[in-house]
């Protein structure tokens, strides 16, 4: 009796490893589909399609994250540019960021996010996304900040 608990339990703890370890992979190997869907959000519902800046991270950002916020964009077709300052003012509206998605656990990652339609106008946050192997579901969105 006590020999079949055991060997149910092995195959208990090891079904739920693989399960998590499958979690872990699935959020990985959607990663990408979850940047892209946000970018596609952030260029195409919030700013319109029309042309937008992308700003430069900060030398301070402690997020490596930030730093391929173009080509994110540009990988789903977004007309965005990287923004440079040319005078004493900033004037670099609209713009918009995407950072790349962090594992937040088995088949869940999450995006930070922010974009800027005019000086008075705009957002940033995480949308947090369900991973299944490539596809995404959008799970919960968290505004952290707010213009």
């Amino acid at each position: 009796m006590a020999r079949r608990f055991v060997t149910i339990l092995i195959i208990f703890l090891l079904a739920v490893g693989g399960v998590i370890l499958l979690g872990y992979g699935s959020a990985l190997l959607s990663s990408g589909a979850a940047e892209r869907h946000t970018a596609r959000w952030i260029a195409f519902d919030i700013l319109d399609g029309g042309h937008f800046f992308v700003l430069q991270p900060k030398p301070d950002d402690p997020s490596p994250n930030s730093v391929d916020s173009l080509r994110i964009f540009r990988s789903v077709g977004a007309k965005a540019n990287e923004y440079r300052r040319t005078g004493a003012e900033f004037d670099g509206f609209p713009w918009g960021d995407v950072h790349r998605a962090e594992i937040r656990g088995p088949f869940v990652a999450a995006v930070r996010y922010g974009y800027v339609g005019a000086p008075l106008s705009g957002e940033g946050g995480t949308r947090t996304y369900l991973c299944l192997f490539g596809w995404v579901l959008l799970l919960d969105q968290r505004a952290g900040w707010v213009t």
